[in-house]
């Protein structure tokens, strides 16, 4: 009886020894990372071309959609328009006091924002407002706008 006594009190201790080591050890691991910045921006390389204007036209509004422009980023970014440029001496369509050729709202007030993480998808359309008495100054001639959009990441 002492014997089994003993065996079950040596078994006994051993089983807590290890239970106490196991539970007294520990170990740690360090995981890096490097995340990279991810930025894009795209925007469609379609022309997008008004018809002919002819008298007729005069005292309404034509509505072009333009381009998507799509900006990828995993950080905040800032957003802003360059004014637009005319191929032509005349700037009439997109002078101060005529502003003929407007930008859709929408990307216009978007102006000095910023941009949210993720993907951000933004439909431009254009407007031609011939219903201002300065549409009927335009001299007849062919007029290319060009419209810039800036992107920074944070």
């Amino acid at each position: 009886m002492k014997k089994s006594a003993f065996v079950a009190i040596v078994v006994m201790a051993l089983v807590f020894g290890l239970v106490a080591y196991a539970t007294a050890d520990s170990k740690s691991v360090t995981v890096t990372a490097k995340v990279n910045p991810v930025f894009s921006m795209t925007i469609d390389d379609t022309t997008f071309a008004y018809p002919d204007i002819d008298v007729a036209d005069m005292g309404v509004d034509m509505d072009l959609q333009g381009p998507v422009i799509t900006v990828k980023s995993n950080k905040t970014y800032a957003w802003s328009l360059v004014d637009p440029t005319c191929d032509s001496a005349l700037n009439d369509l997109t002078s101060e006091t005529n502003m003929l050729l407007i930008e859709s709202q929408a990307v216009a007030a978007t102006q000095g924002s910023i941009g949210a993480r993720g993907v951000s998808v933004m439909d431009v359309d254009y407007t031609l407002d011939l219903n201002a008495d300065a549409a009927w100054d335009v001299a007849p001639d062919d007029y290319t706008f060009t419209y810039g959009y800036t992107a920074v990441q944070d």
